[in-house]
C-alpha cells in the first residue's frame, strides 16, 4: 500500500512539474522536494538529514492541523501582531519598517503569525494540562543555569540622526555620506540597561553597520546607524522574570511536543526515496 501512495505522490510531482530537482520524500501522501530541503538547510544553517527531519515534522504538524480542523481568523491574526507591537513599545509604522529592513514583507509575517497560532493551538490540544513545573523557585534556577539566553548588549555605539522631516531621514539612509538639509547628527554611547524597551528593541535586532528605521511623529523624527554593540550585560531575575518563564514553558513545551510527533512519526505514512 505504501509503494501505490508513493508512485501517486510521484507521478503528481511530474504531472505539475513545480518540484525543483525531483522529490526527497512523502509525508502522509505530500511531498518534500529538493528545493524545500536546501531551502531549508540555507535559512538554518543545517546539513540535509537535520533539514530532512525538520520538514517532516512541518508535514505531520500540518496533517495534524488539517485532521483536528484546526483554523485560525484573520481577528485573531491582527489581534497577536498588536500583541507583539505593543510588548515591545513599538506603533505599527515603525514595526513594518522594520520587517522591511530584513526583506520581510507584512503579509508574509502575517502569514507566519498565521501559521503559529495554528501550531499553538495544535499544541494546547496535545498539552491539555499546563506544567506543574513551572514556579517562581524552578523559573530563578532556570535562569541561573541559562544566564546566557537573557544576556544583551553592555554598551552600543551609534550615531543618531534627527529631523522634523522623515523623507530627510530616508534619503540620509540610502546616501550616509552626502550632507542631507535639515538633518542633525550626533555619535553617542549609550548602556542597555539604561535604554527604555523600545529603542532596547530595536537595537537588538539591528545588525552592526546598518539603519534603524525612521520613527517618531508630530514633525520629531530619529533614526540610528548602529556601529557596535560591546560587552555582555546579563539584567536581573526580577528584570526578565516574564521572559524567564516563557522561555522555561516553551522549553518544557518542546520536550513534550517533539515527544509526541516522534511517536506520531513512528506510526506514520513516511516514505524516504533512495539517491
Amino acid at each position: 500500500m505504501k509503494k501505490i501512495a508513493f508512485s501517486f505522490a510521484f507521478l503528481v510531482s511530474l504531472v505539475h512539474g513545480g518540484y525543483v530537482n525531483g522529490l526527497v520524500a512523502t509525508v502522509e501522501n505530500e511531498p518534500i522536494t529538493d528545493y524545500e530541503m536546501n531551502s531549508v538547510m540555507r535559512q538554518m544553517n543545517i546539513d540535509s538529514q537535520k533539514a530532512l527531519n525538520v520538514l517532516i515534522r512541518q508535514k505531520l504538524e500540518d496533517a495534524q492541523i488539517s485532521a483536528l480542523n484546526i483554523t485560525v481568523d484573520p481577528f485573531e491574526v491582527n489581534e497577536k501582531i498588536s500583541q507583539i507591537i505593543s510588548a515591545n513599545g513599538l506603533d505599527m509604522q515603525t514595526f513594518q519598517s522594520m520587517l522591511a529592513t530584513k526583506g520581510i514583507s507584512f503579509d508574509m509575517f502575517k502569514k507566519d503569525i498565521e501559521n503559529g497560532l495554528k501550531k499553538e493551538k495544535l499544541y494546547a490540544r496535545i498539552l491539555n494540562n499546563p506544567s506543574q513545573n513551572i514556579t517562581p523557585e524552578n523559573a530563578r534556577r532556570f535562569y541561573e543555569s541559562n544566564l546566557g539566553m537573557f544576556a544583551q548588549f553592555e554598551t552600543i555605539n551609534i550615531v543618531r540622526y534627527s529631523s522634523n522631516s522623515k523623507e530627510a531621514l530616508e534619503n540620509a539612509a540610502k546616501s550616509p555620506m552626502s550632507v542631507q538639509p535639515g538633518v542633525n547628527i550626533e555619535n553617542l554611547k549609550l548602556e542597555s540597561k539604561n535604554l527604555n524597551p523600545q529603542l532596547r528593541y530595536i537595537f537588538l535586532n539591528t545588525k552592526n553597520n546598518t539603519f534603524t528605521p525612521a520613527f517618531g511623529g508630530n514633525g520629531e523624527y530619529q533614526m540610528f546607524y548602529v556601529v557596535s554593540k560591546e560587552g555582555s550585560y546579563v539584567p536581573r531575575f526580577e528584570d526578565v522574570e516574564k521572559e524567564v518563564i516563557s522561555a522555561m514553558a516553551n522549553q518544557e513545551r518542546e520536550i513534550a511536543v517533539a515527544d509526541y510527533f516522534n511517536k506520531l512519526r513512528s506510526k506514520a505514512n513516511i516514505e524516504i526515496v533512495k539517491r
